[in-house]
């Protein structure tokens, strides 16, 4: 897996950011997909940094295909808050709570600390979860919001 982690002086994502976002993931596509592949369907929300005529052509260049959610309606359209998202949250917090009894201080690594802990409990339980049910926190996501069936 790989991960590109930028941030912004605001925190919050700006068109700049969404280019390179763009950018790394159409780097990242699995080699059947992409320009002179397979389409490939992006799911966006309606965030304002999303409206880069630049990365919408490189997008499309690279024969992905960019659907908009509506702004502000995560909580109920998009798939990502309805499943993946909550269960890591809930992820962080109990590593985040049991990490806390023994830390002085909150330094950069005790937080990769608990983000890799984290990470590797959500895997865990979405594994156990699919191999005891045949669903998934992922899987359901998609049946919360009405966006099913789902076919990776």
């Amino acid at each position: 897996m790989n991960f590109d982690v930028r941030v912004t002086p605001n925190g919050s994502m700006d068109k700049q950011r969404f280019l390179d976002l763009c950018h790394h993931f159409v780097t990242n596509l699995p080699s059947t997909q992409g320009k002179g592949k397979e389409p490939v369907f992006l799911l966006l929300d309606g965030h304002v940094s999303r409206s880069n005529l630049t990365a919408m052509r490189y997008l499309k260049a690279n024969n992905v295909f960019v659907f908009f959610l509506p702004s502000h309606t995560s909580i109920w359209s998009q798939p990502n808050d309805n499943g993946v998202n909550k269960r890591f949250h809930a992820c962080v917090e109990e590593i985040a709570c049991i990490m806390r009894r023994g830390e002085r201080e909150a330094k950069i690594e005790y937080h990769n600390k608990i983000i890799r802990a984290a990470w590797e409990l959500y895997l865990k339980r979405e594994n156990d979860d699919y191999k005891r049910t045949g669903s998934n926190a992922a899987i359901t996501s998609w049946e919360r919001t009405g966006m099913e069936p789902f076919n990776p």
